[in-house]
């Protein structure tokens, strides 16, 4: 029975369930009452009158009993591992460190080359599933020839694979439900059991290495494994089941091909020639304007037929399936390839031991072996070296292969993004060629005809494919990112690059000049945006909180965000220092249109020694947003002024105590520091300052305000400012590596990946914004 409550999750699904009915018993009588209300509404704000209902109708229905079809494939029923004691898993594994237990026993540890092994007990616990994304290829100067697999515990062994455009060259559907209801996407296995063959579901143990992944189900007298893994040079992926005691098996693993953006787009024709399937670019799809020879190759290592979804499912229903039957195998593989060109290369062969190394040696290559060690803090410098692994990894995908586990689709940069995120971590780890190149690929997308940049943009053979608009900091974080670059490399010739424009009328690109005519270009375009009479940037769309959009489009011109000024300020200060030996009055240019910045910064933006959230002008009144003169949004500080006015050293000496006495009182939680010192009010989708704060049902990422990214740069801050102890301890607030440890309230999340956000447990909005002090205190 379903519990009366209601759960604002971030999927919206309405449910009423009537009084349970015992059918045979006689005749059984139902009343409900529906009503159709033509009108539409912004936001509900109380239950509707009450109506006289005027007319009913008796609509007789008759239940019956009615035998089950039968079929051959049953996806209702699963195939789980059975739970493995610590002891067995102390035999399987001679490495065990950062072992998460409960009372029942071990949760979950990690093991050599970063591997990374969850539990059956584990995956039960939590809400988002454990999954893997794979990613191969050319990782480091974002071609078309990086390939991607995504796979979950819940056995999911491949979905959303793809080469190139992770939006558009999809050979394998996304996982549409999390809880693993259905059971059609992506790749999944069935094993004959008696009479009919069942799913293989959660298995007794997951394995995650950077391009391996392992599925281990124990059964009574066997064990069945399935391991997925890809070749980090090549363009080629396989899926292997195993029996651990040779037992042969009838299997059948089903593929929803989709060979586009989504399931049920287009007719799906395959050659097959013996053991080998072709799929190629279907008639009017996306890709066969762009890559008209992309295609994939499924290579099977054993004889297989066909089977029709009607004979395997006893259904009508065409979802795409392919569907291979094996009789009698003790093991399986599946090779599968992709290639733009004609015909394919010839490829090595690769097992999961070779791959496991290739990859474990590729992703440990950009932090060229780090080894950190301490006499006291040896142990948190290990989660310090795993989770590093572990980012490297996740940051490479945002890099070259934009799309996620809960994100299924992307294939764009975000200018602000990449500009952060990819271009911070090749600095940290010394690639400045690729920075190099990063600089020049943004630098290509600033529009001739108003000298900003999109927001996002594609970068492949969908390059047109982009936003033509842009929130106000945007133009910001391509001069912050040269300043930088030329502040470690002092590499000024590539001031001297030729470079095109993008026009953002035509979709294509223009005759190209060199970066610095872009620079003195976006210089000016951001002069353009200021309020008049100051030196401040207009909000325009937005700042880097994308939930406080504003809702009132008169707000885009009148508004100014104190933590934008500040991130403007840090970038034509820096680079004005970098370029002053050799373009001496560019740089006077910019120095003193710094100087200006933050002349205005201290007149408007600091009122009573505290950085407003944002400011309006309305003629010659100012309103002031998130902060303490707030009052019209009930909220009174914002993070982000105060941590980038330490970044930027806009912020004096002085200031810096003070500052960091409100962080800590107002900011800081458990779990790390949050956006505000309040959430904003939740009128049930009441639209009045900011768009997705105030609509967003869920309380959660952005909403729930511990953005991790936030936190991140929270840490720099300290950094900047000499607070040592803070920065180090905000290191292992959001390291999900034995998380309990630092934030005892902490609950079990996958301990290997970024994880965007830490959510607070509320049950909806309004239960948050009651109770919201219970996230300090730990309650």
């Amino acid at each position: 029975k379903l519990v009366s409550k209601i759960y604002q999750y971030e999927f919206s699904y309405l449910a009423l369930q009537s009084e349970m009915i015992e059918l045979g018993g006689g005749v059984e009588k139902i009343k409900f009452y529906g009503f159709y209300y033509p009108k539409g509404y912004d936001a509900v704000e109380r239950p509707l009158d009450i109506l006289q209902i005027e007319k009913t109708r008796l609509f007789s229905m008759r239940a019956f009993q009615m035998k089950a079809s039968l079929s051959m494939m049953n996806a209702s029923e699963t195939i789980n591992g059975k739970n493995l004691s610590d002891q067995d898993l102390k035999n399987k594994f001679k490495n065990m460190h950062h072992i998460e237990k409960n009372s029942d026993g071990i949760l979950s540890f990690f093991t050599d080359n970063h591997h990374h092994v969850v539990l059956k007990q584990k995956e039960l616990l939590v809400e988002r599933p454990h999954g893997h994304l794979m990613i191969h290829g050319d990782l480091t100067h974002v071609s078309e020839q990086v390939m991607a697999t995504t796979n979950f515990m819940f056995g999911l062994f491949n979905s959303h694979l793809v080469l190139g455009n992770t939006s558009f060259n999809k050979m394998l559907g996304d996982s549409r439900n999390p809880l693993n209801i259905q059971k059609i996407s992506g790749q999944r296995i069935y094993v004959r059991t008696n009479d009919s063959y069942e799913v293989l579901g959660v298995p007794s143990y997951y394995e995650m290495g950077g391009t391996t992944t392992k599925w281990y189900y124990q059964l009574n007298d066997d064990a069945l494994i399935v391991e997925t893994f890809v070749d980090m040079d090549h363009a080629h992926q396989v899926l292997r089941i195993y029996s651990e005691t040779g037992t042969p098996y009838d299997i059948a693993i089903t593929s929803q091909i989709l060979m586009g953006v989504n399931e049920y787009q287009y007719d799906i024709e395959y050659e097959k020639e013996e053991r080998t399937l072709l799929f190629k670019a279907p008639l009017h799809s996306m890709f066969i304007e762009k890559y008209p020879h992309l295609k994939y190759k499924i290579s099977s290592s054993k004889d297989f037929h066909i089977v029709s979804e009607k004979d395997a499912f006893n259904t009508d229903d065409q979802n795409g399936l392919l569907i291979m039957s094996y009789q009698y195998q003790s093991e399986i593989q599946l090779d599968t390839y992709a290639t733009f060109n004609e015909e394919f290369e010839n490829m090595p062969d690769i097992d999961y031991k070779s791959a496991d190394s290739q990859g474990t040696a590729y992703f440990e290559s950009f932090t060229d072996g780090l080894h950190l060690s301490h006499p006291k803090f040896q142990e948190d410098l290990n989660k310090l070296s795993d989770i590093t692994f572990w980012y490297t990894h996740n940051a490479l995908t945002h890099y070259s292969s934009p799309h996620g586990l809960e994100q299924s689709n992307g294939a764009a940069w975000g200018t602000r993004d990449v500009c952060q995120g990819p271009i911070e971590f090749f600095s940290a780890v010394q690639r400045y060629d690729i920075v190099r190149e990063i600089l020049i690929k943004v630098y290509k997308r600033q529009f001739i005809e108003n000298g900003d940049f999109p927001q996002w943009y594609m970068f492949d053979k969908y390059y047109q494919i982009q936003a033509h608009e842009s929130h106000g900091d945007i133009i910001i974080w391509p001069l912050r990112a040269l300043a930088y670059y030329l502040k470690a490399t002092s590499d000024l010739k590539i001031l001297s690059e030729k470079i095109p424009y993008m026009s953002m009328e035509k979709n294509q690109f223009t005759e190209p000049v060199t970066l610095l005519q872009h620079v003195a270009k976006q210089v000016e375009s951001i002069q353009k945006t200021f309020i008049p009479e100051t030196c401040l940037p207009r909000y325009g769309g937005g700042d880097w909180d994308d939930t406080l959009q504003p809702a009132n489009h008169d707000l885009t011109n009148k508004m100014v965000s104190g933590w934008t000024v500040a991130l403007l300020y840090e970038s034509l200060k820096e680079l004005s220092i970098e370029i002053g030996g050799h373009h001496q009055a560019f740089a006077k240019e910019l120095k003193e249109l710094s100087i200006k910045v933050k002349a205005d910064y201290e007149k408007y933006i600091i009122v009573d020694g505290i950085p407003a959230g944002f400011i309006v002008f309305n003629g010659d009144d100012i309103t002031y947003l998130l902060h303490p003169r707030d009052q019209k949004t009930g909220l009174k500080y914002r993070l982000l002024p105060f941590t980038r006015s330490m970044i930027s050293e806009i912020a004096e000496p002085k200031k810096i105590n003070p500052y960091l006495e409100i962080i800590n009182k107002q900011f800081k939680h458990p779990d790390g520091v949050r956006l505000m010192d309040n959430t904003v009010e939740y009128k049930s989708g009441k639209k009045t300052y900011f768009s997705r704060a105030e609509t967003a049902a869920n309380f959660g990422r952005e909403i729930g305000l511990q953005y991790v990214h936030a936190h991140i740069r929270y840490i720099e801050a300290m950094a900047k400012v000499g607070q040592a102890n803070d920065a180090y301890e905000g290191l292992f607030t959001i390291n999900p590596i034995l998380i309990q440890e630092t934030v005892n309230n902490a609950y079990y999340r996958q301990s290997n990946v970024y994880f965007s956000s830490s959510d607070a447990w509320f049950m909806d909005r309004y239960q948050a914004k009651k109770e919201f002090n219970r996230i300090k205190s730990g309650s």
